[in-house]
């Protein structure tokens, strides 16, 4: 079975997520559930999907695509000790973002 990021490499979805869906569906999810994030956590997740809203590295300025999201989880993994989230939390992460991809 392929790792996490494999997620997150071609297919035939939509191209990128806009700061709508995030503001009215994702960060909802993120914030309900038996993994939700308190709000340390949230503006931790936040602050790496705005800095990728922000950037043209990609492609569209204002969205994130499906390449950034993989970057945003494979940066929360990375540093998982440091921020205090749990993988259960990050793949609650992982799983709102690739639902709207």
């Amino acid at each position: 079975m392929a790792g996490p990021i494999s997620y997150f490499t071609g297919g035939d979805s939509k191209p990128s997520i806009t700061r709508r869906e995030w503001d009215k569906e994702i960060a909802g999810r993120l914030k309900t559930g038996d993994h939700k994030l308190n709000d340390r956590e949230f503006s931790l997740v936040e602050q790496l999907v705005d800095a990728h809203m922000d950037s043209e590295r990609y492609g569209e300025r204002g969205s994130v695509n499906r390449k950034e999201a993989g970057e945003i989880i494979s940066s929360l993994r990375k540093n998982r000790e440091h921020q205090g989230m749990s993988e259960k939390q990050i793949a609650h992460v992982e799983k709102s973002l690739l639902a709207q991809l």
